[in-house]
């Protein structure tokens, strides 16, 4: 009896083991945001990486995109019309109100905050030639600054350095595609990679700071990249015939997550950059895209 139960007890643990190797291993850590139109409008929700409390974040008629969360979890930055005019609002995660911070019409691809939380990186698109300048927003004060100012050159989809002293973007010139560091003291630039591939754009560090996510297009289509810094390594993520567009990281980088149309529609999936494993993380008619974490 005792020998029946010990095998009953082994194959129980080795059909767990076999599942959970099915299935990419997902921190436990807080809510993803992401844009979706599947109720007719531009709204901006939430839902836990296991797929649970699927909920809208500061409803309104309005169109509202582009989220990025602060370092802390505690506010939420996104682009809104909402009343008449293109700016940037802030939702306190911890209470739930709701402000505008600054009107923002020549804002385009959306912010990235600043590891202290006082600070958005911005993109400006020129209004003369259509190409990208880099700049900064006071989260306190909703002034705003240009970082650089550069006719005819793109300096695309800005994140921060490590320390908050220097923005990080893909400056796409005549040789193509590099990531540039930009000190905010005014310091000269420079270049922190070697060419990266195809029009790539919104670099996603891992927390350690040793990758890179973004995007690139490949074969008709956005694919997701991993860039290893140390050694200029560029590894296909999720490189497909569908359209894979944006993606962040868990906070203790386990975890991607990412926005494709690879089964009709455009869903979130959650993919364990070590394994490769992925698994669908929404599921509706409607588009979800542009997460944040």
């Amino acid at each position: 009896m005792r020998s029946i139960l010990i095998l009953i007890l082994s194959l129980a643990l080795t059909a767990a083991t076999s599942a959970a190797s099915a299935t990419p291993q997902v921190s436990a850590d807080r809510a993803i945001y992401f844009v979706s139109d599947r109720d007719g409008n531009r709204e901006i929700y939430a839902i836990q990486p296991d797929g649970s409390g699927l909920r809208p974040i500061a409803p309104h008629p309005g169109r509202d995109q582009a989220p990025a969360v602060s370092a802390d979890g505690s506010r939420l930055a996104f682009l809104s019309d909402r009343d008449g005019t293109t700016a940037v609002w802030i939702h306190e995660l911890t209470d739930g109100r709701t402000h505008k911070l600054a009107d923002m019409p020549e804002a385009d691809f959306g912010f990235s905050w600043s590891p202290d939380g006082t600070q958005l990186a911005w993109n400006r698109q020129r209004p003369d030639d259509r190409t990208h300048d880099l700049g900064v927003i006071y989260v306190e004060s909703g002034a705003f600054r240009l970082i650089t100012d550069t006719p005819g050159l793109e300096e695309l989809t800005p994140t921060w350095s490590r320390n908050g002293m220097a923005l990080i973007a893909v400056e796409d010139g005549t040789d193509g595609p590099v990531l540039r560091e930009y000190p905010l003291d005014g310091s000269a630039a420079r270049t922190i990679s070697g060419q990266l591939p195809n029009r790539a754009t919104f670099p996603v560090f891992s927390p350690d700071g040793g990758s890179v996510a973004m995007r690139v297009w490949g074969n008709e289509s956005w694919d997701l990249v991993r860039l290893d810094l140390a050694t200029g390594a560029v590894e296909e993520l999720a490189a497909s015939p569908a359209q894979d567009w944006g993606s962040a990281w868990s906070s203790d980088g386990r975890s991607l997550v990412l926005a494709s149309d690879r089964d009709g529609n455009m869903n979130l999936y959650l993919r364990d950059p070590s394994s490769g494993q992925e698994r669908r993380l929404t599921s509706h008619e409607g588009r979800d895209w542009s997460p944040t974490w």
